[in-house]
């Protein structure tokens, strides 16, 4: 799909014509019925209804501020100039920490949230404001902690559209592009985003810090690095008998399955006699296996040694580690790290 300039399905705001599943507010167009995809052009007044709930939230939130309540910043695309969006304000309260967070979700519902919880969207408690018969959703309030990989990633998107408007405004073309195709699809319409939005994460992290998703094996006490397109929530291993393999797959953000696996063995003398017999059982399974050279790495601060392997159209990379009288396996999918390499592991509790 092109991001083509001149197909743009933004509908125009117009002084007596409501276009169907909008409402009017404060003579502009805000508010939209749940599950249709409708954009308009942007408007400054978004800025300013952004503001006026902020101030109301802060009244509200007066008392839990800022030892719970964080900040709160106006997100999504009503919150970038230039570019067509939903006419729904999205709000970021950021907080400290869910657990104690009752108090505050109690406050949002008495200023009139609707409060659907944390099935909706995931890594985020989720609101909204508006009745479906009258003013449509008005205005979605997400609420994150302040040291979460998804509130990380929300300000990340944000900013670097900000600061770079040619890749806005090749955004903006998609999201209309794909506004007349999904137009009753919400779900068709988030995933043909995906893609170029985890590019813009990607360029992201050369800018800003980002968090990472982690896999983490609870018997080897080890925990991997996935860059920021992984949409996992952080991973944890549990224990397995010695001998077997736990296997995952990770799940990113244009919806590729990234495999890991951790073995744990203690049959084999050293690295290399396990990297013999791995490598011989593979030729035995598949005719066209192909290998790249054994090479020296580290994880953590533990020695291994590493190379990748290939048959038809899979690839994966493989390491071995001594540790202590156990020899330990790790297989990942070389797409998952950001830099292709091992070296985005790490030793937790070192």
């Amino acid at each position: 799909m092109g991001w083509r300039l001149g197909v743009l399905t933004i509908v125009p705001v117009l002084a007596y014509t409501i276009p169907e599943g909008f409402f009017m507010v404060d003579d502009h167009i805000v508010g939209l019925q749940d599950g249709r995809v409708r954009l308009v052009p942007h408007s400054p007044e978004w800025a300013r209804l952004f503001a006026e709930e902020k101030q109301r939230l802060q009244t509200a939130l007066t008392a839990y501020m800022p030892d719970i309540v964080r900040d709160i910043q106006h997100v999504g695309s009503t919150s970038i100039p230039g570019i067509p969006a939903k006419p729904i304000i999205d709000i970021a309260l950021v907080v400290d920490d869910f657990e104690k967070t009752p108090p505050v979700i109690e406050t949002l519902q008495q200023m009139g949230y609707i409060y659907l919880g944390t099935d909706v969207v995931p890594g985020r408690h989720f609101f909204y404001l508006g009745e479906a018969t009258t003013t449509g959703r008005t205005h979605h309030l997400h609420m994150f902690e302040q040291s979460s990989r998804e509130w990380q990633q929300t300000t990340g998107f944000r900013d670097y559209l900000l600061a770079h408007p040619a890749t806005a405004a090749a955004y903006g073309e998609l999201k209309a592009e794909l506004a007349l195709e999904f137009a009753e699809d919400r779900p068709g319409y988030l995933d043909g985003k995906a893609p170029f939005i985890t590019q813009v994460l990607r360029l992201s992290v050369l800018e800003r810090p980002m968090l990472w998703t982690t896999v983490h094996d609870s018997e080897t006490a080890l925990s991997f690095r996935y860059s920021q397109d992984v949409v996992d929530q952080p991973v944890t291993l549990e224990h397995g008998r010695i001998g077997d393999s736990r296997r995952f797959h990770l799940l990113t953000a244009d919806r590729c399955l990234l495999y890991f696996e951790v073995a744990v063995y203690e049959q084999f003398g050293d690295r290399q006699q396990a990297y013999e017999q791995f490598v011989a059982g593979l030729r035995d399974k598949f005719a066209d296996l192909t290998t790249t050279e054994l090479h020296d790495t580290r994880v953590g601060d533990m020695p291994a040694v590493q190379f990748g392997f290939a048959w038809d159209d899979m690839r994966r990379e493989a390491v071995f580690m001594q540790r202590d009288d156990t020899l330990v396996r790790i297989i990942y999918d070389p797409r998952g790290p950001q830099s292709g390499y091992i070296g985005d592991c790490y030793l937790v509790g070192c």
